[in-house]
């Protein structure tokens, strides 16, 4: 079902997730493989922070930090200018 998806899709990590990894996140995006695929890695110092973890992108605390991200990926289906981290891969 998921190589029928045909959106772009975004995802982005968090280094010290230890649950989203690279290796995690990477095979996570080989499902979809109908779509193009952009890996946006983000350290917790990128955005002025000693730690994010796990569920903390959704916490109202980023919504300032981290929500844009998704927000201008959503919107636009493109990273803005200045976007936080580094991207791992992008894929077509």
């Amino acid at each position: 079902p998921f190589s029928r998806v045909k959106a772009q899709v975004l995802a982005i990590s968090i280094t010290d997730d230890p649950f989203g990894t690279v290796a995690a996140i990477e095979r996570l995006l080989g499902y979809f493989d109908g779509s193009e695929r952009t890996h946006l890695r983000i350290a917790p110092e990128d955005i002025g922070e000693k730690e994010v973890g796990h569920f903390a992108f959704f916490r109202s605390q980023y919504q300032d930090r981290l929500w844009p991200i998704a927000l201008s990926w959503l919107q636009r289906g493109e990273l803005a200018q200045g976007t936080p981290g580094s991207q791992v891969t992008v894929r077509t």
